[in-house]
């Protein structure tokens, strides 16, 4: 009767607006009467595991949320290091040094093609290649050693990780970074044997 015609009258809501509703007006409680203005504070990890997603009746998965204090400080120190954003002085200095070698080699590439001066310097700059390649060598195999903390690498094997970043561009220009030096030495001691 009347009842059905005021039904009918309301705005249609979607499912899921109404399904929520409840949790929106939780959330917004949680959070001191800010509204979504900033972030609401974390649940506890067990109703996290809990919970289902309230569309589909699906468990959330929530293995692709932050991690906490203790997992981020469990990276190991040459990890943190290589890491680009990382903000801890050892990584700072390690990309200081890094650029700096970078731009040693550029200055090196550009003085070597005038004739003179390459004959003047061909000490330096064979032992300035010789650290550079050194050196990206290293770095590449800590980062081949450290892959698998990467959140990118999460859930997969260790070895599995390397061979998929190995894989990477990221890897191919690290190898082009020093592998032409080491091919050159190879190759001029088995032209003397």
């Amino acid at each position: 009767g009347d009842r059905g015609k005021m039904l009918s009258k309301l705005p249609e809501r979607s499912l899921l607006a109404t399904q929520t509703t409840p949790l929106l007006r939780s959330r917004t409680s949680l959070n001191s009467g800010r509204g979504f203005r900033g972030r609401p504070p974390p649940m506890p990890r067990s109703f996290r595991r809990s919970m289902t997603s309230s569309v589909a009746n699906v468990p959330v998965d929530w293995s692709r949320q932050s991690t906490t204090k203790e997992e981020r400080q469990s990276h190991t120190f040459w990890y943190s290091m290589l890491r680009p954003h990382s903000k801890r002085l050892h990584a700072k200095l390690f990309r200081w040094v890094v650029t700096l070698l970078i731009l040693l080699d550029v200055a090196a590439f550009v003085l070597e093609s005038d004739q003179t001066l390459k004959e003047r310097g061909r000490t330096f700059f064979a032992a300035l290649e010789a650290l550079s390649s050194c050196v990206f060598l290293l770095e590449y195999a800590l980062r081949l050693l450290t892959v698998p903390e990467s959140s990118r690498f999460r859930g997969v094997c260790r070895s599995r990780a390397r061979l998929q970043w190995v894989k990477s561009w990221e890897s191919v220009v690290d190898v082009i970074s020093f592998l032409p030096w080491f091919l050159e030495r190879g190759a001029a001691g088995l032209l003397r044997i």
